[in-house]
């Protein structure tokens, strides 16, 4: 493949340390792909939070396949509409070319959109008062399983007022 056949999708490739609009700290193509434990994820159909520390919470998924798979089917025709392969005009590839090509950018794109909408939805839940951004700590993202990811976050502490009897 040449230069020529693709279009990334990030327009770049490199890390960086400046906003970027995604809302989670990461390195782009360097996700946290340590070994997950399947037990830590047992029970979990979503989401939950759990208490690691007065100040820190972790966020553990466990995403249905079917969640992946639709957003990965999305991402990939909006790359479709952007890429330029060679002997196809401008967003008229296949889209089954378009996947093998992209595989990768794909994959990336289809795992920072979840993590985004999960976050999201755990971010108005009204017991999370998140300072920060979450920092992704593990990943898992295998043909035919569950994805499951977890990520760390500060919160504000629970302040409790006493003595202020007049």
């Amino acid at each position: 493949m040449t230069p020529d056949d693709r279009l990334s999708p990030h327009d770049h490739d490199h890390d960086h340390d400046h906003p970027h609009g995604h809302g989670h700290d990461h390195a782009h193509g360097h996700e946290a792909e340590r070994e997950v434990d399947p037990k830590r994820y047992e029970g979990i159909e979503g989401w939950v939070i759990r208490e690691v520390s007065e100040c820190r919470r972790e966020l553990l998924a466990s995403l249905p396949r079917e969640r992946y798979d639709a957003v990965s089917e999305k991402v990939a025709r909006g790359i479709a509409r952007r890429a330029t392969l060679r002997g196809f005009r401008p967003g008229k590839a296949p889209l089954p070319r378009v996947k093998q090509l992209f595989a990768d950018d794909i994959r990336k794109q289809t795992v920072e959109t979840l993590i985004q909408e999960v976050w999201q939805e755990a971010a108005e839940s009204p017991d999370v008062r998140p300072i920060a951004n979450p920092s992704l700590t593990e990943i898992s993202v295998k043909d035919g399983e569950p994805v499951r990811f977890a990520a760390t976050f500060e919160v504000l502490p629970m302040v409790k007022l006493q003595g202020l009897d007049s």
